[in-house]
């Protein structure tokens, strides 16, 4: 995740045609960009999600990389257990429903798997797992949870315009982190693994959003103050 974010911030320096916008996600300043390639792992990631499930419920990192460090699984023993969410009865779920209610069920549903870091679940620092893969292994990190929570309210329907992943630094514990944020009216909500709740970015003053992305264009943030 440090990589990614040093990556984001070098590319803010770069000279890009942009779109300012006066207040952004957290109350911050954002600059619109459109080339989401340059953020490999998630176009990557965007990329394994388009094929088959099969093909990759429990394949991690190209042949190449350290070996997988869970194996795919689940370990009931552990203090925090393990849950893997039946993908078919979450969008059953879903049906019929205003969104704010589907953002509660996408949300409490992801939130009850397992954190784990990718070291732990995939041999290798920094890995953006499918929602498949997520799924498979009942377990992930940050950007992990925000990425199922995003496919899941894509496949019911939520545009992914509405949406952003967003890679932030969290103040309170001084290290990196990432988020999903669906677009409210004129604000944002915040579907977070750390919070039980859907809040409003506006009621969580310890974020400070580095970079957000979506399957159209990214977003450089700075501190609006």
């Amino acid at each position: 995740m440090r990589k990614v974010i040093l990556a984001a911030v070098l590319l803010g320096a770069m000279p890009f045609q942009a779109l300012a916008a006066p207040s952004g996600i957290f109350g911050s300043s954002e600059t619109r960009h459109s080339n989401i390639g340059t953020f490999r792992k998630w176009t990557d990631m965007l990329a394994r999600n388009a094929r088959p499930a099969a093909a990759d419920e429990t394949s991690g990192p190209a042949p190449g990389a350290a070996a997988l460090a869970n194996s795919g699984a689940c370990r009931p023993d552990s203090p925090a257990g393990c849950a893997r969410p039946s993908w078919s009865a979450l969008m059953e779920s879903l049906k019929g429903k205003d969104r704010a209610t589907q953002l509660r069920l996408v949300n409490d549903t992801m939130n009850r798997v397992r954190y784990v870091t990718d070291r732990e679940n995939w041999g290798v620092n920094d890995y953006w797992a499918t929602v498949d893969q997520f799924l498979a292994r009942g377990a992930g990190d940050c950007e992990d949870f925000a990425i199922a929570k995003y496919m899941a309210l894509k496949a019911a329907g939520v545009p992914p315009e509405d949406m952003r992943i967003v890679v932030l630094q969290d103040l309170n514990l001084g290290v990196p982190h990432a988020v999903l944020a669906v677009r409210e009216g004129n604000g944002w909500l915040i579907l977070d693994n750390q919070i039980k709740e859907v809040m409003p970015d506006k009621a969580i003053v310890h974020y400070r959003p580095i970079y957000s992305i979506n399957e159209q264009n990214w977003w450089l943030h700075q501190n609006a103050d």
